[in-house]
């Protein structure tokens, strides 16, 4: 079985062997099933109480025509919903389920819970089963549950399931579950998610007057759309209609297109503004009218993470005026939505949205937020008039890196040489030079860091080391330390007085308090009266320690709300004056104790450079004040997995950090005490 593991060494995520097989209950479950949204969907109570509601209405129903319900429930993960079927009734249940730990962890689920007679769980593809005497299913079903939707609704290949369902695998008449799905959008403005969308110029100081080709403005930016917490950033964003129904699924058809554009419908302003952004989220019919909605702005709205509205963000805003139509029509093919207004050529029906920019393949939306971030860019501007007095020669590390031109804004500098290692962002970065004249000023270089030699730099002697430092495969932060080993490499390179920047680094971490983010790693329990506890078992299997922290995972902290339940605490500090040393194990062991004795869902943790340049917690935490996280930048957390430790006494947390220099592997693990 293979891996993908990210070498801090080399900067580069590579393909690593593993001995495990995956259909091994012994399988890193906690890892398997932790990063998973099991939870966060079982969790779900809305979720829940519908599809109970439509599976009672289904099996009501064929009972009252003196019909046997046969269910087949696709997609069963946990089984739920076929545990849902059984107390209605149903004797005759069908489950399929594509990973192979789930099914053994669902047929386990049934077990407990008395139903192993009356459900049958196959490992399979819905696509694969067999209908008759002696196949998986001895008989058509006349029931159909299925959740196989993701953000964008049809991205897990809802439409070849449903209609493949149709013709194969169900009677003529058979009920379905959900029926219809109706997709909804709304006109934002945005300035905050325009920002996200493309390179804005005159976010930088204008003296750099930094200039990209002009058909960039116009590209339609990332293929698909950008799902998120809209409900996280509504002081960001002026909702200019009510929402709008553009087009709906029909799941009972079996012919349902996987292709298709709707027809143009008006959506009237109810606001005069700037139209940055489309809202696009789903609704599924239950029935008798019974909707189970994704709408951001609901009241009593049911915080989710496995099903978010998404926004559809323009190349070229919109000026709109209140009362005046805009016309929008909704478009798909079989496992992509996107809108399309009328007269404008940015986006089109006969193809989803694609960059023809090249940005979009370099630069994450984030990473655009950052590059468009104007107070950090003056930041920049004004660390670099104190840096590179009396320097020369600057060589600039990173990916997609604009420090390169800053630099060539001041005279003392004679020579900038910036590697790009990565195709994309180097194809990038150099239309961006060549627009703003700087081909002779800056040396690109497309030569992995570690590679480089004094022919690449024509003779010339590094004044000044210069990094953000960011790269594009890096996912957690302290990835960035990558930088270290590429100064290390370079330092026959540098002159004896050369100015490294960032000089230093340090790991940084905070106690906190989730809202609701914890709530992805809860243990199932009881839910809807049904035991759910071989999946909790199963995961707590790999968990030595309960009171011990999960491996770090990477979020954007901004969209989920935070409070802080202790100081900021620094955990490792990296020294990049020196070289990495050689075979060392360095280590950091510590404490620090809690504001209060209350529940803590994790450990935040984020890197601080030097430069001062990209603050990642934007004000000082304040006991009992969600938390103010930078949007530029992901954040790691360490989750606790046991749930409840209040009590008296002060509750603290243990730490142990340690880093293989020649691995650069930085281990860490954190511990509850009491």
């Amino acid at each position: 079985m293979f891996a993908s593991k990210y070498n801090p060494v080399t900067g580069k995520n590579e393909w690593i062997v593993t001995n495990k097989d995956y259909d091994d209950m012994e399988t890193d479950l906690s890892q398997e099933f932790s990063r998973s949204h099991y939870g966060d969907m079982v969790h779900d109570m809305e979720r829940n109480e519908k599809y109970y509601y439509g599976l009672r209405w289904a099996i009501c129903h064929w009972e009252s025509k003196g019909v046997e319900p046969r269910v087949l429930d696709i997609g069963t993960g946990t089984g739920l919903l076929s545990l849902m079927a059984g107390r209605w009734g149903a004797t005759n249940i069908t489950a399929c389920e594509v990973l192979s730990p789930m099914v053994k962890i669902a047929k386990e689920v049934v077990k407990v819970n008395g139903y192993d007679k009356v459900i049958k769980i196959i490992n399979k593809r819905s696509t694969e089963l067999t209908v008759g005497l002696g196949c998986d299913i001895p008989y058509k079903a006349n029931v159909l549950v299925s959740e196989v939707f993701d953000s964008e609704l049809i991205g897990e290949g809802a439409i070849e399931t449903f209609t493949h369902a149709k013709k194969y695998l169900l009677t003529e008449d058979a009920l379905i579950i959900p029926s219809k799905a109706t997709v909804y959008v709304r006109l934002m403005e945005s300035p905050f998610l325009f920002q996200s969308q493309s390179i804005d110029t005159n976010q930088f100081p204008h003296e750099l007057n930094i200039k990209i080709p002009g058909d960039w403005k116009h590209c339609p930016g990332p293929a698909s759309l950008w799902d998120l917490h809209l409900e996280e950033i509504k002081d960001k964003c002026t909702i200019l209609s009510d929402p709008v129904a553009v087009g709906e699924f029909d799941f009972s058809d079996p012919n349902l297109p996987k292709k298709r554009v709707f027809p143009f419908v008006s959506v009237t302003p109810t606001h005069t503004g700037v139209l940055h952004s489309i809202a696009v989220y789903w609704s599924i019919s239950m029935p008798q009218g019974v909707e189970l909605s994704m709408s951001p702005w609901q009241q009593d709205h049911q915080w989710r993470d496995h099903w978010l509205p998404c926004v559809q963000i323009l190349s070229d805003p919109i000026n709109i005026n209140k009362g005046e139509t805009v016309n929008i029509q909704l478009v798909n093919d079989e496992f992509t939505l996107w809108t399309v207004i009328e007269n404008n050529i940015n986006f089109s029906p006969h193809s989803p949205p694609l960059c023809s920019c090249g940005v979009h393949m370099s630069f994450s939306r984030g990473r655009l937020r950052m590059i468009n971030d104007k107070e950090r860019n003056e930041r920049i501007n004004q660390s670099l008039g104190e840096l590179l007095v009396g320097k020369s020669t600057v060589l600039c590390v990173g990916d997609g890196s604009f420090l390169p031109l800053f630099c060539a804004n001041y005279k003392s500098v004679k020579k900038i040489f910036s590697v790009e290692s990565n195709h994309h962002s180097f194809m990038t970065m150099e239309q961006i030079i060549s627009c703003s004249s700087l081909s002779d000023s800056i040396s690109l270089l497309s030569v992995d860091p570690n590679d480089i030699t004094p022919t690449h730099l024509i003779g010339h002697s590094i004044d000044v080391l210069l990094a953000e430092p960011f790269f594009v495969s890096m996912t957690l932060p302290w990835h960035s330390l990558y930088f270290w080993y590429v100064r290390t490499a370079l330092d026959p390179l540098l002159s004896t007085d050369c100015a490294i920047t960032p000089g230093s680094a340090h790991l940084m971490g905070l106690a906190v308090k989730f809202e609701n983010l914890h709530l992805l790693k809860h243990s199932l329990g009881k839910v809807e009266e049904f035991y759910l506890t071989p999946y909790d078992d199963a995961v707590m299997e790999s968990i030595p320690d309960i009171n011990k922290s999960l491996p770090p995972e990477d979020y954007s902290l901004w969209e989920y709300p935070s409070y802080p339940l202790s100081g900021i605490q620094t955990l490792m500090k990296f020294d990049f004056a020196s070289p990495v040393p050689k075979d060392t194990i360095l280590r950091e062991k510590g404490s620090w104790s809690l504001t209060t004795p209350t529940s803590c869902h994790g450990i935040v943790l984020w890197m601080e450079y030097s430069t001062g340049w990209t603050p990642v917690l934007l004000d000082e935490p304040i006991f009992g004040h969600k938390l103010n996280w930078s949007s530029n930048q992901n954040q790691g957390v360490c989750f606790f997995v046991k749930e409840d430790y209040e009590g008296e006494g002060s509750v603290g947390v243990a730490y142990d950090i340690s880093m293989n220099t020649e691995t650069g592997d930085l281990g860490m693990e954190f511990e509850l005490i009491f």
